[in-house]
């Protein structure tokens, strides 16, 4: 990240110290102990000095701000991003919703953008009130404009302690013969490859990882949606009954 750019989080996400992101308000009290027992979130990279923050990136996303402008990045998981982002008036009812999935434009809902139950989606989003777009760069690696982004999102059936488990465990699991040593848009050595999360009919969801090349802990990961959505394609009852057997 270029010195000059700079981290806007949700209000509600803020370091409680220089080691400790607040993210327990994301999690129930037990999935919050679970997580600090098996110590997942030690799992996700972070940088206090620099704001870099895996975890926060992946569930709610964030804003830069830098020489080039104001972009959103992340934001992989819509149920986390609404529950820190969303403002509300002092009776504690939503009255602005900055961070989303835009289910409002031309083929939404359809094709690429079908949506399935307990299933991964694509979407168009936006992060604190900043549509999200992907950074295009330079050969020398410098931006050279933006180009609208197509976000793959986590089951929004799937609550933030799911998607900690599935990347932890994706990565974990992975055939690490896949890893391949690359230098990012940054300019700073990562690995990048792919692991898999079972459905809730066993079906391996494909999730794509970035790993900090010296500590191998996770910097970004998201489901990998080729083609047209719909690994599954159960009904909502077909889907309710292998999540909850009934």
């Amino acid at each position: 990240m270029a010195n000059s750019e700079r981290y806007s989080a949700p209000q509600a996400y803020r370091l409680v110290s220089d080691e400790t992101p607040q993210v327990a308000q994301l999690f129930n009290a037990a999935d919050y102990g679970q997580i600090l027992q098996k110590g997942w979130l030690d799992q996700f990279y972070r940088d206090p000095q620099s704001g870099e923050d895996a975890l926060r990136h992946i569930l709610v996303g964030e804003v830069k701000h830098g020489e080039h402008g104001t972009y959103s990045t992340g934001f992989h998981h819509e149920p986390s991003g609404r529950m820190l982002w969303d403002k509300k008036d002092a009776e504690g009812k939503v009255v602005a919703s900055p961070t989303y999935v835009d289910r409002n434009h031309e083929g939404a809902g359809e094709g690429k953008y079908a949506e399935y139950p307990y299933e991964p989606y694509v979407g168009k989003v936006a992060v604190g009130g900043v549509r999200k777009f992907i950074v295009q760069r330079n050969a020398d690696g410098t931006p050279s404009g933006l180009t609208p982004a197509k976000t793959d999102m986590f089951p929004k059936e799937f609550d933030p302690y799911m998607v900690v488990k599935a990347t932890v465990e994706a990565r974990d699991k992975r055939n690490r013969e896949k890893d391949k040593l690359i230098v990012n848009a940054n300019g700073v050595k990562v690995i990048r490859t792919e692991g898999t999360f079972p459905l809730v009919d066993g079906t391996p969801m494909r999730i794509r990882l970035i790993l900090d090349a010296d500590t191998g802990k996770i910097k970004t990961a998201m489901p990998v949606i080729t083609n047209k959505p719909g690994l599954m394609k159960l009904s909502q009852e077909e889907a309710d009954r292998h999540a909850f057997g009934v």
